[in-house]
């Protein structure tokens, strides 16, 4: 199982996730989410937090 980020926005990231079988050798699931930040106390979407963003760029440093 993988999974990376390839768009960071201000406010959302989106998040591809791929699942392979060892035993078939190939591609078993596919997917993607779109992650939006979220002030729960304030009840609208906000900017993404600067230490996430900055967290998710190095765990993903090649964006496509």
């Amino acid at each position: 199982m993988g999974a990376r980020v390839p768009k960071i926005e201000a406010d959302r990231f989106l998040m591809e996730y791929i699942v392979v079988s060892h035993r078939h050798q190939r591609v078993a699931a596919e997917g993607e989410g779109m992650i939006v930040a979220y002030d729960y106390r304030e009840m609208r979407k906000t900017g993404l937090p600067e230490e996430i963003r900055e967290r998710l760029i190095r765990l993903n440093p090649r964006r496509d």
